[in-house]
């Protein structure tokens, strides 16, 4: 028997009752509502990371459905208000609301951009095709932020699974890359499982989705039955509680001070038998009229102690606006300056000078090693350069805050997999970590923990070779070619 239905924008059209989909039972605004519900649980703090399976099979069920210009003015308010609040989830003291406003509106605008193209793709090709294409406009759009854009990995699929360690392990075949196409097409399934009519198949696409994952996850428990090897490297993150905040620059009391506890600190760590000592991003901030004094202390300690160490400081260039010079220096046991690295990847807004110099790794009785500072890790492209350079140990010198605690630290783990080498990341205001090449964490040392500001880990330093830090963003141009396959035999 037909029944007579509307469409949003109040147009009837003739259609039999048994070919309505869930999503057209649901209504647009449940698939609005519950598109963002999801949107907002599944990233950032207090989430629940197994929604981010399905967290945009709503909207895009929604857009395939609903294509007037109302319909698609409501989707758009809807997203960039959902991603917005899950954005504003991140921020604490001493960051700004204002911040959700500046990364919510390039992800809202890619967000748009794949529901309009996956829209129209459902229209010309069908809906089991465009699962196809979906995830190849996934793929293609991350990639792109994450190579041309200053938000690195920021709101991509990877940064919602920092826990699993299992499925993290893809990451070493294709980077993030590689699961922006695996959450694309679960997406893309599950939204063809909502909205497609009764007459398209789900049964294959369902079968096919979860014998990817299960061999996602397979991979990935059969790889962490193995270990890193090479020589063993105790090492020291050596954190500070001193810094910047909305009251402005410390003051040289307070900096004089901090400097002092920072060289007590990292003598603590010598004599727990630290091998290599750094200090957190930023851990002391100096005129330039006070740098040398600082580099001298540096060298004298690494001398003195016999001990590499990785200091890590900010030189105050300007006060209006703020304007620093971010660094580290790195001192051999006895002294000798090794490397001097700037921030390549200062956070929009931040301050910091932009480094420019080449990427370096330098020789040690325990390997290869190397080092990055905070937000250049956001960047698959450092840590592949970095691997690609042999590093079997890679420092990276931090400074977060409450809002992204701990899961911009476990960001340090995905770099990991990716070019398989430790990471050592010191921390101030989060979560220090040590990781090993497989992700794993070998020590931790919460912010909360203010009775102590010395984390001692022993990592492995020899390279573990992934195809990812050899091939590289290889997924981007097979998902393309499957998209096309795909688009030309399947059935629609």
């Amino acid at each position: 028997m037909d029944t007579t239905r509307s469409s949003s924008d109040g147009t009837a059209r003739a259609s039999s009752a048994p070919s309505i989909s869930l999503a057209e039972a649901l209504g647009p605004r449940a698939l609005l509502l519950s598109g963002a519900l999801l949107t907002v649980l599944s990233a950032n703090r207090w989430s629940i990371p197994e929604l981010a399976w399905v967290s945009s099979a709503p909207w895009l069920a929604h857009a395939a459905l609903y294509r007037s210009r109302r319909d698609r003015a409501w989707l758009a308010l809807t997203v960039f208000v959902a991603i917005t609040i899950s954005t504003a989830k991140v921020i604490s003291p001493p960051i700004p609301y204002a911040m959700a406003l500046a990364f919510s509106p390039p992800a809202a605008l890619s967000a748009m951009v794949t529901l309009a193209l996956w829209s129209l793709s459902v229209r010309k090709l069908g809906w089991a095709r465009s699962v196809l294409v979906l995830a190849a406009i996934a793929t293609a759009g991350d990639w792109l932020t994450f190579t041309g854009s200053p938000l690195g990995t920021w709101n991509m699929a990877v940064n919602t699974q920092l826990d699993n360690l299992a499925l993290l392990q893809s990451l070493a075949l294709g980077g993030p890359s590689l699961l922006s196409w695996l959450f694309a097409v679960t997406n893309g399934v599950a939204a063809l499982a909502l909205g497609a009519p009764t007459t398209v198949s789900r049964r294959a696409p369902l079968l096919a989705t979860m014998a990817i994952v299960l061999a996602a996850y397979g991979y990935g428990l059969a790889r962490l039955e193995h270990s890193q090897g090479g020589p063993v490297l105790r090492a020291a993150a050596v954190r500070t509680d001193v810094g910047p905040s909305p009251a402005g620059m410390p003051s040289a009391h307070v900096l004089a001070r901090n400097e002092d506890e920072l060289f007590a600190r990292s003598l603590t760590a010598a004599q727990r038998g630290a091998e290599l000592i750094v200090w957190n991003e930023a851990a002391t901030i100096v005129t330039p009229a006070h740098e040398a004094d600082l580099l001298a202390r540096g060298r004298q300690f690494a001398r003195e102690h016999r001990v590499e160490l990785v200091l890590a400081y900010a030189v105050l260039l300007s006060q209006s606006p703020v304007r620093f010079d971010n660094q580290y220096r790195w001192f051999s046991t006895d002294g000798v300056e090794v490397e001097r690295y700037r921030k390549h990847h200062p956070v929009p807004g931040e301050g910091s000078i932009e480094g420019t110099e080449p990427l370096a790794t330098h020789a040690h009785r325990y390997g290869t090693a190397a080092g990055a500072i905070c937000y250049d890790f956001d960047f698959p492209a450092l840590g592949r350069a970095l691997a690609a350079k042999g590093a079997g140990v890679v420092v990276v010198p931090s400074s977060d805050w409450a809002g992204v605690d701990p899961a911009h630290g476990l960001v340090a783990r995905t770099r990991a997999i990716e070019g398989g080498f430790s990471v050592v990341r010191p921390v101030r205001w989060a979560t220090s970590y040590g990781f090993d090449a497989y992700g794993r964490v070998l020590a931790a040392l919460p912010a909360r923990d203010a009775t102590e500001h010395v984390l001692l880990v022993d990592v492995h330093t020899a390279p573990v070779r992934t195809p990812y830090a050899r091939f590289g963003d290889w997924p981007v141009l097979a998902s393309l070619a499957l998209a096309l396959f795909g688009a030309a035999v399947l059935r629609r």
